[in-house]
């Protein structure tokens, strides 16, 4: 683990160096947020406006932030010299395991955007391939629940209502949210439509 925390880190992986962001220091055992930006951006250009919002400040408190930059992405980057081969996606997500041991985070929150989504979820699935882990979580679902009752809950889940909350300004008299809501939806989801506007 690094003596300073906060501030500019490269640490060497299987595929090259990474360039690392660190802001603020680790709480306890609360996870790390581990950042993973979109192809023409780098971890400023894609999250210092979302992580600078007032908001996100009560959070920040409470979190280390762990920007990382794909390699040669970072502000006052040098050219790769001619006939560099540029990692993979599944080796982008195989250089993050170095990341995670060399700060000892124990757990990770992934917020990634375009590719940095899909190299976090390459990172996730290769956690999750862990046959043991899968086995494991098989059999608590099949032993500790009982299935007959699981079965009641997901058809009673299935047959459910819409909730019929729309936008305010959108229906008159619509039925909305009167608190501070986030959604968070993936591409292509069935609630796309109605979150993104």
């Amino acid at each position: 683990m690094p003596e300073c925390w906060d501030g500019e880190h490269d640490i060497e992986t299987p595929y090259g160096l990474l360039h690392v962001v660190i802001r603020g220091s680790p709480k306890g055992n609360r996870p790390a947020i581990l950042t993973y930006h979109d192809v023409g951006l780098n971890h400023k250009l894609c999250f210092n406006t979302f992580f600078n919002f007032e908001d996100m400040q009560e959070i920040t408190k409470h979190f280390v932030v762990c920007h990382v930059d794909a390699p040669g992405q970072q502000m006052g980057a040098s050219q790769f010299p001619q006939g560099y081969q540029f990692p993979s996606m599944e080796q982008l997500a195989a250089m993050l395991p170095s990341v995670v041991q060399h700060f000892g985070f124990k757990y990770v929150i992934g917020i990634g955007v375009g590719a940095g989504a899909y190299v976090l979820a390459k990172f996730a699935e290769e956690l999750v391939n862990n046959t043991e882990l899968v086995q494991s979580y098989r059999q608590q679902i099949g032993n500790v629940v009982n299935q007959a009752n699981l079965q009641l809950f997901w058809n009673m889940y299935n047959s459910r209502r819409d909730l019929d909350i729309n936008r305010p300004g959108t229906v008159p008299n619509a039925k909305t949210l009167r608190c501070p809501v986030m959604l968070v939806v993936g591409d292509n989801a069935p609630a796309e439509d109605g979150v993104v506007s």
